[in-house]
């Protein structure tokens, strides 16, 4: 599945609504390199009049908010790993 091993990567819209709903869990903010957040939607939810099918996905922007990148999951310990590379995880 695309570049990463339980993840395929999503449109920049669907990456972009994540932002309008709480994340599940992540790490940095972004603002000293990169912010990664996890979102586990369990039903479908509208987020900046987009519906975001359920499913298990990551957002991460860089520290100049210029870099977003969205994955949905198939895996969730995968997921919960490749946050947690991204820096110090609070779960």
């Amino acid at each position: 599945m695309g570049t990463f091993d339980h993840a395929d990567w999503i449109t920049d819209e669907l990456a972009e609504a994540l932002q309008g709903i709480e994340e599940s869990y992540g790490t940095g903010d972004g603002m000293d390199g990169v912010g990664a957040s996890a979102y586990v939607i369990t039903e479908p939810v509208v987020s900046y009049g987009m519906t975001i099918p359920a499913g298990l996905y990551t957002r991460e922007i860089s520290d100049d908010g210029k870099h977003v990148i969205g994955l949905r999951w198939t895996d969730a310990d995968a997921m919960r790993a490749y946050v947690r590379r991204t820096g110090n995880g609070k779960d």
